[in-house]
């Protein structure tokens, strides 16, 4: 099974293979979760729900999946649907706006550190990012965290493929800018 492509593990799946489900299910799971987690404020109680959830969607509509497309882009697209539907949510758009203003009064008063640890890095890259529309900040996960190529990340998004590579240049140089820091001498 793990020399399969999805597609074909999906056909079987739906043709009643178990075992291809939960071929897919290991090629995807942890990847689903850390999107979740990274997407939705670094709460990893949070990302474990949305990924059962998804799992679920995915065994509800497998019969709606059509072979002749990218399973990657269709789970993403869920997971993105899903995150967009969270964010809607005013109980979690407060708990945003605390989140952020915790994290402001940190940052700023360890600025001066100035520290390359990668952990670090990630931790700073995280808070920009949480500052960016949704869109923004969810082509700029599916790129450089999923490494997905620009036009599944249109399918995605459901934007042309121009815009996505505009946005991402943008959002690129504008997250360069503020880590400036990090930049070895």
């Amino acid at each position: 099974m793990k020399s399969f492509k999805d597609e074909y593990l999906i056909e079987l799946y739906q043709g009643g293979s178990l075992s291809a489900f939960e071929e897919i299910y290991g090629r995807y799971e942890k990847r689903i979760e850390y999107f979740f987690f990274r997407m939705l404020w670094n709460d990893r109680e949070k990302a474990s729900d949305f990924t059962q959830d998804l799992f679920l969607k995915v065994i509800e509509k497998i019969n709606s999946f059509n072979t002749g497309l990218s399973f990657k882009t269709w789970i993403f697209s869920i997971a993105n649907n899903m995150c967009k539907n969270e964010y809607r949510k005013s109980e979690v758009e407060s708990r945003v706006y605390e989140n952020l203003k915790a994290e402001s009064v940190t940052h700023h008063q360890n600025g001066a550190e100035k520290a390359t640890d990668f952990e670090v890095f990630m931790k700073e890259l995280q808070f920009l990012l949480n500052q960016e529309d949704e869109q923004k900040k969810t082509a700029f996960m599916l790129r450089y965290f999923e490494e997905m190529p620009i036009k599944e990340i249109a399918e995605v998004l459901h934007l042309p493929e121009g815009t996505v590579k505009s946005g991402l240049h943008y959002t690129t140089k504008r997250l360069s800018k503020k880590l400036i820091h990090f930049k070895p001498i």
